[in-house]
């Protein structure tokens, strides 16, 4: 009787032993470093004409940091952290940029983002693909995080300007 009381014990011991190597294993695994690169943002912030502008817009002379936005206009700015994963320095997931009402995308403020011209300009909505480098278009290192900042320029039946 003593014998299978302890061979219990034991059989219960190495049990919780390998429960406990599965989940530091677990735990090990999710902070490992993220295959793609990836990105979370904020909710929007828009400002309206006749405010000042947060940006200078390229592409748009009369659209400067500081001075008042031209009459219609809107910026839509959002904030938010990229992480560099192992592939590509642009973020598998957009960061949706969306005008209000019936504004469209006419311009892009500075920030390090990708994006495809002609599904952005003109369009109500863009996908804006965060890029994590650093100011000087350097990538960052593997599962380094940066904070970003993008916005766009929306403006009523204005013909976009392609820039760059």
């Amino acid at each position: 009787m003593l014998r299978s009381t302890s061979w219990r014990l034991a059989r219960v011991g190495v049990l919780g032993v390998v429960a406990v190597l599965l989940l530091l294993a677990g735990v090990a695994f999710a902070a490992s470093t993220p295959s793609k690169t990836t990105s979370t943002a904020k909710r929007a912030v828009v400002t309206y004409a006749p405010a000042k502008s947060p940006v200078d817009v390229a592409g748009h002379p009369e659209v400067r940091k500081g001075t008042a936005l031209p009459a219609g206009s809107a910026i839509v700015a959002r904030e938010g952290t990229v992480t560099r994963g192992e592939g590509p320095t642009k973020s598998a997931n957009p960061v949706l940029m969306t005008c209000p009402g019936t504004r469209t995308i006419t311009g892009v403020g500075p920030g390090n983002a990708n994006f495809d011209p002609a599904q952005v300009y003109g369009k109500k909505t863009g996908k804006l693909y965060p890029s994590a480098g650093d100011a000087k278009g350097r990538p960052l290192s593997i599962g380094d995080s940066r904070p970003f900042k993008l916005y766009v320029l929306c403006s009523y039946g204005v013909t976009p300007r392609f820039t760059g």
